[in-house]
This record gives C-alpha cells, structure tokens and sequence, in this order.
C-alpha cells in the first residue's frame, strides 16, 4: 500500500482514499468509503496477507456526494478465518485496505 493513514483514512496521493473498513473485525459482510472517485469503481479484490488473489468481490455501491461511494461487500462464507486485504481499483488507481475476518 502507497500512501499514508489520517484519521482513519488511507491515501494514495493524488488517488483514492479508502475509509476504514466497518465493522472491522467482520464475521462477513462490512462498507468501506471510497473517496476521491474518479469515475466508477471498476473492481474489488479479496487478497490474503500474502498478497494472493483470493477472487472478485461483488459490487453494490451508491454514490455519494462529492464523488465518493459506499460500498458493501461481502467475503465468501468459503474463506476461513484471518487477516485479508481488500483491493479496490478505478480509473487505473488502485488503493488496499486491510481486515480481520473471524467466522
């Protein structure tokens, strides 16, 4: 991950900022804010803590003022337990947050 954390917000200069996950640790199912959209969120990636691709995670997202988008996503009830990360990537800008999953 590029960038830094302010007040619960990664960034990515001059790209997307993700708000932190919630709720964070998730059983699930958890939102996540993107910020500083510049168009439509094109993917969202679950990754393992050793960088795997774990698969495409569905999109359901409303859009919010000032060109930010909530998400709702939902990790497979086949993934166990332990530390993930969430890769979302629009307009060719990728910014990752990480999570605990515990089932």
């Amino acid at each position: 991950v590029v960038g830094r954390s302010q007040h619960g917000v990664s960034t990515v200069p001059g790209g997307l900022s993700l708000s932190e996950l919630y709720p964070n640790p998730t059983t699930g199912a958890f939102t996540v804010t993107v910020r500083s959209m510049p168009g439509r969120v094109d993917r969202a990636t679950l990754l393992d803590i050793q960088g795997r691709n774990l698969g495409e995670l569905d999109l359901m997202g409303t859009r919010a003022a000032g060109g930010d988008v909530t998400l709702r996503l939902e990790v497979p009830t086949y993934v166990p337990s332990g530390r993930f990360f969430v890769r979302i990537q629009s307009g060719g800008q990728v910014a990752t947050k990480g999570f605990v999953l515990v089932r």
